[in-house]
């Protein structure tokens, strides 16, 4: 029989992800650390939650100290919960957890977040589009390095969750580099999406731009470009604010478009999203001093769109950026 070095003293609890009262997401997984190895049967079998959920597995680390457990399926919305370890779970040497010699349980409360998706459109997942032109398509491109920029595709970056089905691991990406002399009007790079279903897309302000974007660090800027309509053409043009890609990896980016605060300055007639309806027409990067003037790495791009929702992806050189709209209720 397998002991713990210092049999004597009953383990403890130490930690609980989420804490005491904390808020999660509705697909959070649940950890808790005791202080000296457990029986990890008798823990499993003891646990439970209230609103009843099923587990569909426990994993353990740390000399199973540490238990991380998933559910099959995800917690309900708005939802208080109890988890509860019962009386019956031991360490290795069978004292009870948290010393628990008068047969009572151990438990934690945590809640869930109220809001959710209830519509998502998925604008491009970047299998094999031919619809995005190269960057120096567009006459308001300025100030880039043609023969080092260009817009492709790999299989050799992508989103995590893709690798349960080939054909989604894939994105785009921009590989760019800038002219060390700054062009009349500043640097600006248009990657613009000229025809095909992804721009037949239309959504309103109702919907949140999700793109997932994989960060370099090169503190050169990013934001969403959509056309606007008040009637049949689409004559205006908005944009979200400038954000610095000043991190490392996958990151999901949002434009919430019924935020007014959040809207951009560019050729807009009044840079106010009063139309009646909307769709993408380009990811837009910029460099100032503070940013890299090329990226060995580059920009990515996966599957995007809007929730509510709308859903693009891409990746920009190594940013990756994958749209998406979404429309949130709580």
């Amino acid at each position: 029989m397998t002991t713990d070095p210092i049999p004597s003293f009953p383990p403890i609890v130490i930690s609980t992800d989420p804490s005491e009262g904390a808020s999660i997401a509705v697909n959070s997984s649940i950890s808790i650390s005791f202080s000296k190895t457990v029986d990890t049967t008798s823990v499993e079998n003891s646990v439970s939650f209230t609103p009843s959920i099923n587990i569909s597995s426990f994993s353990w680390s740390e000399g199973n100290r540490t238990l991380l457990i998933k559910t099959t399926g995800y917690f309900a919305y708005a939802t208080d919960y109890t988890l509860t370890i019962n009386s019956s779970a031991t360490d290795i040497n069978e004292k009870p957890i948290d010393g628990n010699v008068m047969d009572s349980d151990i438990s934690f409360n945590f809640f869930t977040a109220n809001l959710y998706y209830i519509d998502e459109i998925m604008i491009d997942n970047f299998y094999n589009s031919t619809y995005w032109q190269q960057p120096d398509y567009s006459g308001s491109t300025r100030g880039i390095f043609l023969p080092a920029t260009s817009f492709e595709y790999t299989r050799n970056v992508y989103l995590p969750g893709s690798e349960i089905c080939p054909l989604l691991k894939r994105s785009a990406f921009l590989k760019y580099q800038w002219e060390e002399t700054v062009p009349a009007g500043g640097y600006l790079l248009r990657e613009y999406l000229s025809t095909g279903s992804p721009r037949n897309v239309t959504f309103d302000t109702t919907y949140t731009l999700q793109c997932y974007v994989y960060g370099d660090g090169s503190k050169n800027k990013f934001r969403f470009c959509i056309d606007e309509t008040h009637g049949v053409s689409w004559p205006d043009h908005e944009v979200s604010k400038w954000l610095t890609i000043d991190w490392n990896g996958w990151k999901l980016i949002e434009w919430v478009l019924s935020d007014p605060t959040s809207v951009g300055e560019w050729i807009s007639n009044n840079n106010v999203l009063d139309g009646t309806a909307y769709r993408i027409d380009s990811f837009q990067l910029t460099h100032d001093n503070t940013g890299a003037i090329s990226d060995p790495s580059l920009p990515l791009f996966g599957q995007g769109g809007v929730r509510g929702r709308l859903l693009p992806c891409v990746s920009l050189d190594w940013e990756v950026i994958n749209p998406l709209l979404r429309t949130d209720s709580g």
